[in-house]
């Protein structure tokens, strides 16, 4: 992955590249999710990839800030995904003032209809505790989070589609 920095004029310079995977043409297999995660006011990096853990074990990497005013990031942190699967989406889906990481579960025939929220531990550090997962029907494979009813707890929206039928959207709501 390589980073660019904006130069407010449109135009970008090249800074650094983050290794984010060790199999040429596997390396990532997520968008890239931006969010301050630690609480130190700086936009630190979480990538889907498919080099977590176990062969063929999809997650993420969490990419901290160095804070330093250098633009550069720490090694990273590796969270796995039983089943497979990758980020899509950060919001705080237990209201205790952290973000945490959303995703889709896609690893297997019989995981298509799920999607994971991984909360984040709330010790400065990102750390994020084991995947929660949840039915979310049919083929889903792309999900996002914010508040929805307006309860204060954080809600999933899942698009679901396999490909041959028309789309549908899954609405979980928080608990």
């Amino acid at each position: 992955m390589t980073l660019y920095f904006g130069q407010g004029d449109g135009t970008f310079v090249y800074d650094q590249t983050l290794a984010v995977g060790g199999t040429p043409g596997s390396e990532s297999a997520g968008p890239v999710l931006l969010q301050d995660l630690n609480g130190d006011g700086a936009v630190d990096l979480i990538v889907g990839t498919t080099e977590v853990g176990d062969a063929g074990v999809s997650g993420f990497l969490v990419f901290l800030n160095k804070n330093d005013g250098s633009g550069g990031f720490g090694a990273p942190a590796s969270y796995a995904v039983a089943g497979g699967g990758g980020p899509t989406a950060v919001y705080d889906m237990n209201g205790d003032g952290t973000p945490d990481v959303v995703g889709t579960v896609a690893g297997a025939a019989g995981t298509y209809t799920q999607v994971f929220v991984m909360l984040n531990q709330n010790d400065g550090l990102a750390t994020f505790g084991v995947p929660i997962v949840c039915t979310a029907g049919a083929y889903a494979y792309n999900a996002t989070a914010g508040d929805l009813n307006r309860d204060g707890k954080g809600d999933i929206v899942a698009e679901n589609y396999n490909g041959t039928s028309p789309g549908t959207i899954q609405v979980l709501l928080g608990q």
